[in-house]
């Protein structure tokens, strides 16, 4: 609503393409929140994958994470609403007329936002499912998209993630939007 807020943005794990939310929604074995004793506390409406397989069909791509991480990303992953879920496709399109630079940062086996295979676009003219998601900033200083090989939704916790943090420091380093103390990855 208020896109002169910030001076860039960097969307993880995202595209304009919402066809794949229902795998997304049948893989997590979505589980009311409040029936983990973690996190008891919620009231009703929250939701979290199941168990851990539900978590790493989501969220994880297959060679790309030390399977030991999986209890400790169930344990500590933290709820979305039924309503998050439900509007998610409302949400992908619309456009914002953000005028700073814009960076997409997607692995390229996500499953809500690809269906597992970010390149598989149907058009041999979008170079990417995320590509696509540049019509949702006509007003952008810059667009760029990049795609993490062999990485899932997940990006934080696989292996690949120096280079997902590595892309983000120095897109936003490029555009002044970071200090210079960070330094190039």
């Amino acid at each position: 609503m208020n896109p002169e807020l910030s001076d860039g943005l960097v969307l993880t794990g995202f595209s304009a393409n919402g066809t794949y939310a229902p795998y997304f929604i049948l893989g997590a074995n979505f589980v009311v929140s409040n029936t983990l004793s973690a996190l008891a506390h919620y009231p009703n409406g929250y939701i979290n994958s199941g168990d851990a397989s539900g978590l790493q069909t989501n969220f994880f791509a297959p060679g790309d994470f030390d399977p030991k991480i999986l209890p400790f990303a169930l344990a500590t992953g933290e709820p979305i609403t039924i309503g998050e879920v439900l509007t998610l496709n409302g949400v992908i399109g619309s456009i914002n007329n953000f005028a700073g630079p814009v960076l997409v940062v997607t692995g390229e086996r996500d499953i809500p936002f690809c269906g597992g295979n970010c390149f598989a676009t149907g058009d041999p003219e979008i170079a990417s499912i995320p590509a696509a998601s540049q019509k949702l900033f006509p007003a952008a200083s810059s667009f760029e998209v990049s795609i993490i090989s062999g990485a899932g939704h997940g990006l934080n916790l696989h292996y690949t993630h120096p280079t997902t943090y590595g892309t983000m420091q120095n897109f936003l380093l490029q555009h002044s939007l970071a200090p210079e103390k960070f330094g190039h990855w």
